[in-house]
């Protein structure tokens, strides 16, 4: 059964990772439980996972810890939607954790729910495909952003099949995979206020030239990894009312920077 026909969901993780570049990198460039940095991409630190300090179960603060953070938790949760407090499909409370803060964890849940769309699209073409190594790639960071937003049972599955992509047992993938997706899917229905703030008319049209300006300016961001000025000039972009061809490169642009997928910007780039 799936997580949205269940009342509760099992806290399946007791503490953080270093998160992956292929996670939320825009939220992400932190780790959390972070000891020794051994190891750098893009200039982003990760651990193995055998120098990660993990907390004890339910999020507890770690023996000699600043428990400040922990012990007003209750309180971060009371003040967001209550939607979301009964959303049965998210670990709120391990999200918060992960992410260190309310804001951030809001900021992770709109950016996992902008992927969702353009994610499924991306894994479905690579199933049907049977590119076995851009599935994994795929299903190993739906396993990496679900479980930073607390989505347990989602990342769970994706574990699983980033195992059997990695081991090539190619009758586990055609077996489960429907089943990921439509889980997956599932979460447009519960983050769908997160979703409904497109305030596109109302904003002022940006002239052809600008438009322009922009993508040539991201086409040389792109050509340098210059991913804090990626994202500079997408956020300045998102204020402003775009041509409706234009709005589609947008959203994939947008989606290829938050995991960042360089050849993908610069393919859309031209």
């Amino acid at each position: 059964s799936y997580c949205f026909e269940k009342e509760e969901t099992v806290d399946e993780y007791t503490g953080g990772y270093g998160l992956p570049m292929d996670g939320l990198i825009g939220l992400g460039q932190w780790m959390y439980g972070m000891v020794n940095g051994t190891s750098e991409y893009l200039g982003v630190k990760y651990l193995p996972e055998d120098k990660v300090e993990f907390l004890p179960d339910k999020g507890e603060p770690a023996e000699g810890a600043d428990n400040s953070a922990h012990e007003n938790s209750g309180a971060s949760e009371s003040a967001l939607p209550k939607w979301l407090l009964e959303t049965p499909c998210l670990d709120v409370h391990q999200g918060i954790v992960t992410c260190g803060s309310e804001e951030t964890y809001m900021g992770a849940l709109t950016v996992f729910a902008e992927a969702i769309e353009p994610g499924i699209r991306e894994i479905k073409k690579y199933y049907e495909e049977k590119d076995l190594k851009s599935y994994t790639i795929k299903v190993h960071a739906l396993k990496s952003t679900a479980r930073i937003i607390g989505a347990n049972e989602l990342s769970e599955r994706a574990k699983r099949l980033e195992d059997a992509g990695n081991a090539e047992y190619v009758e586990e993938i055609e077996k489960d995979t429907p089943a990921l997706l439509s889980l997956y899917e599932s979460y447009l229905k519960w983050l769908a206020p997160l979703l409904q703030q497109d305030d596109n008319e109302n904003k002022e049209e940006i002239s052809p030239s600008d438009l322009q300006e922009a993508f040539e300016s991201l086409k040389e961001v792109a050509a340098s990894f210059d991913y804090d000025s990626l994202t500079y000039i997408l956020d300045e972009l998102s204020n402003y009312k775009l041509p409706e061809i234009e709005r589609a490169k947008y959203a994939a642009l947008k989606h290829a920077a938050q995991l960042p997928d360089w050849d993908k910007i610069r393919e859309l780039l031209g």
